[in-house]
């Protein structure tokens, strides 16, 4: 019983001072899909060595909203079994739908998506750039 209470007040003040998260409305623009090599891996077989290279799946996202556009990297390899350093995932992609509506916060050099089914999925911003600002002629 004195475990749980520690176990409690240890954690109950960081989940009491998390910030929600800020959502915006945002369109996926455009999807590029792409590979990567992350190098190669090198063991003995017997007497001889084996090497293989080791690919990562990379899809690019183009996230549009009302004044940023963002570019989001998402690496994944469903071959390897724990994720490589740069890599967010090992079986899939986030489930969005080119030209669909979706949700987006941003928490310093991440993003957070929100896919078809609602789930939040942690994206690195990889380039930012605000949209031009329409002035009214004077």
């Amino acid at each position: 019983m004195k475990a749980f209470v520690l176990a409690l007040a240890v954690f109950l003040p960081a989940t009491l001072t998390a910030k929600p998260r800020e959502w915006k409305n945002a369109t996926v623009a455009a999807i590029s899909i792409g590979s990567a090599d992350s190098g190669a891996a090198v063991m003995p077989v017997g007497t001889v060595w084996l090497g293989v290279r080791i690919t990562t799946d990379c899809i690019g996202y183009r996230i549009e909203t009302e004044d940023m556009v963002y570019i989001l990297e998402y690496c994944y390899n469903p071959a390897v079994q724990h994720p490589f350093p740069g890599q967010h995932s090992r079986n899939r992609a986030p489930d969005v739908t080119l030209n669909g509506k979706t949700k987006i916060s941003i928490d310093g050099h991440d993003a957070y998506l929100l896919d078809n089914s609602g789930k939040e999925v942690k994206v690195p911003i990889m380039v930012k750039v605000a949209k031009p600002q329409n002035k009214a002629p004077a």
